[in-house]
């Protein structure tokens, strides 16, 4: 559930967040996508890579909404 940007970037490796701000500033504020790779802590210890895409786009209603994968 999404909660916030802000909890979610919490979840990340601390080096590897302002790399992922910035990716997801991008996505927000531009047309180009926001891609970058990063590493996601785990509640057990262990870390997990991911790649992280978003891009704005518009919905049917005509709202800006970010699209990630």
């Amino acid at each position: 559930r999404w909660t916030g940007p802000e909890d979610f970037i919490a979840r990340f490796v601390a080096a590897d967040r302002p790399a992922l701000t910035e990716a997801m500033r991008t996505a927000v504020h531009g047309t180009p996508p926001g891609e970058c790779t990063v590493r996601l802590e785990l509640p057990e210890g262990r870390e997990r890579w991911l790649y992280i895409c978003g891009q704005r786009a518009r919905d049917a209603q005509g709202k800006f909404r970010v699209l990630g994968l």
